[in-house]
């Protein structure tokens, strides 16, 4: 607004639906008194809510400029046709709560019906819009480009251990059973007895072969009658 007692406008804004049956509506503003000279002249809002489609003058808050509608808020509009009155609040980067709105700027002017209705809105930047539509999608935090931060340097220091590392690969974990044939007992001293192996069974020597049958008992080897 201008320091002058007669508030004059800083811009002008017109919404129409979107095309290709996307709900919502879609807004363009024109500052010619953006409040800064290093603010944008001219900024892109979406919205969805009831607002129809209309034409405001645009009246900024004190102390604001342009460049403060920029980002995510809220709308609230009352209309009787004409006039349209309509308050815009953004919200502060990263704040989602409508109470956490501040006012940025005061809408004057006319619409094609009478209502009382409120909005979410998001206002970019022409670069801001157009980086918008060549992103595949994305939330609020997306649709915004990330505020710049600065690098942060410092210097780490490493505290020695509290308690002595487990020792997993000592010679005992690595060798549970001994070195190869040593700590084996033997169940046999070389000193105590040995076992021996039975000798073979001596067979009997076999008959001398003769005439078998009663002639062989009587005059066979070993016969008493020969």
């Amino acid at each position: 607004m201008s320091d002058d007692t007669k508030p004059r406008p800083n811009g002008a804004t017109v919404f129409v639906p979107w095309p290709w049956k996307i709900p919502g509506k879609i807004g363009a503003t024109y500052y010619w008194n953006p409040g800064s000279p290093d603010a944008p002249h001219f900024t892109i809002t979406r919205q969805y809510g009831f607002p129809s489609a209309g034409i405001h003058a645009v009246f900024l808050r004190k102390g604001m400029t342009s460049q403060d509608t920029i980002g995510n808020g809220i709308r609230g509009n009352i209309s009787t046709f004409v006039p349209s009155i309509s308050v815009d609040g953004t919200l502060p980067r990263g704040e989602y709560e409508p109470w956490k709105s501040r006012v940025t700027a005061i809408e004057a002017g006319g619409q094609i019906s009478p209502e009382i209705s409120p909005a979410v809105t998001s206002t970019y930047t022409p670069q801001q819009f157009l980086h918008l539509l060549m992103s595949p999608a994305g939330g609020p935090q997306d649709e915004l480009p990330p505020r710049p931060q600065s690098p942060q340097t410092g210097q780490g220091t490493v505290s020695p251990p509290t308690e002595p590392p487990v020792r997993y690969l000592s010679k005992r974990y690595l060798n549970p059973l001994g070195e190869p044939m040593t700590g084996w007992a033997s169940s046999v001293s070389a000193d105590g007895p040995q076992y021996v192996a039975p000798a073979p069974a001596q067979t009997a020597p076999e008959a001398q072969s003769g005439p078998g049958g009663l002639y062989g008992l009587l005059f066979g080897p070993g016969s008493d009658w020969r």
